[in-house]
């Protein structure tokens, strides 16, 4: 096992996120008012968890949004930004 692309993958993400935050920002960021993801399958479990650390750590509203609404029912959502 361990000569798997996801096991090295996933021995290469505590030097990677630190590169990462090491590197100068190119424009500064605002704070959120609201997260949202949209994913399937392991995928949308991994969102999941992420929103949950959002919320809990950051107190910032999150959510995994289904892309079935958009791409099965060809729906729109209501936004107010751009």
């Amino acid at each position: 096992m361990k000569n798997t692309l996801i096991y090295n993958e996933l021995l290469s993400a505590p030097n990677l996120i630190t590169k990462i935050f090491q590197q100068k920002p190119v424009h500064k960021v605002e704070r959120p008012n609201a997260i949202l993801t949209m994913a399937r399958g392991s995928s949308d479990h991994a969102a999941n968890f992420f929103s949950f650390l959002v919320m809990k750590y950051l107190g910032i509203p999150a959510t995994s949004l289904s892309p079935s609404t958009l791409t099965v029912y060809n729906s729109h959502f209501y936004r107010d930004w751009e």
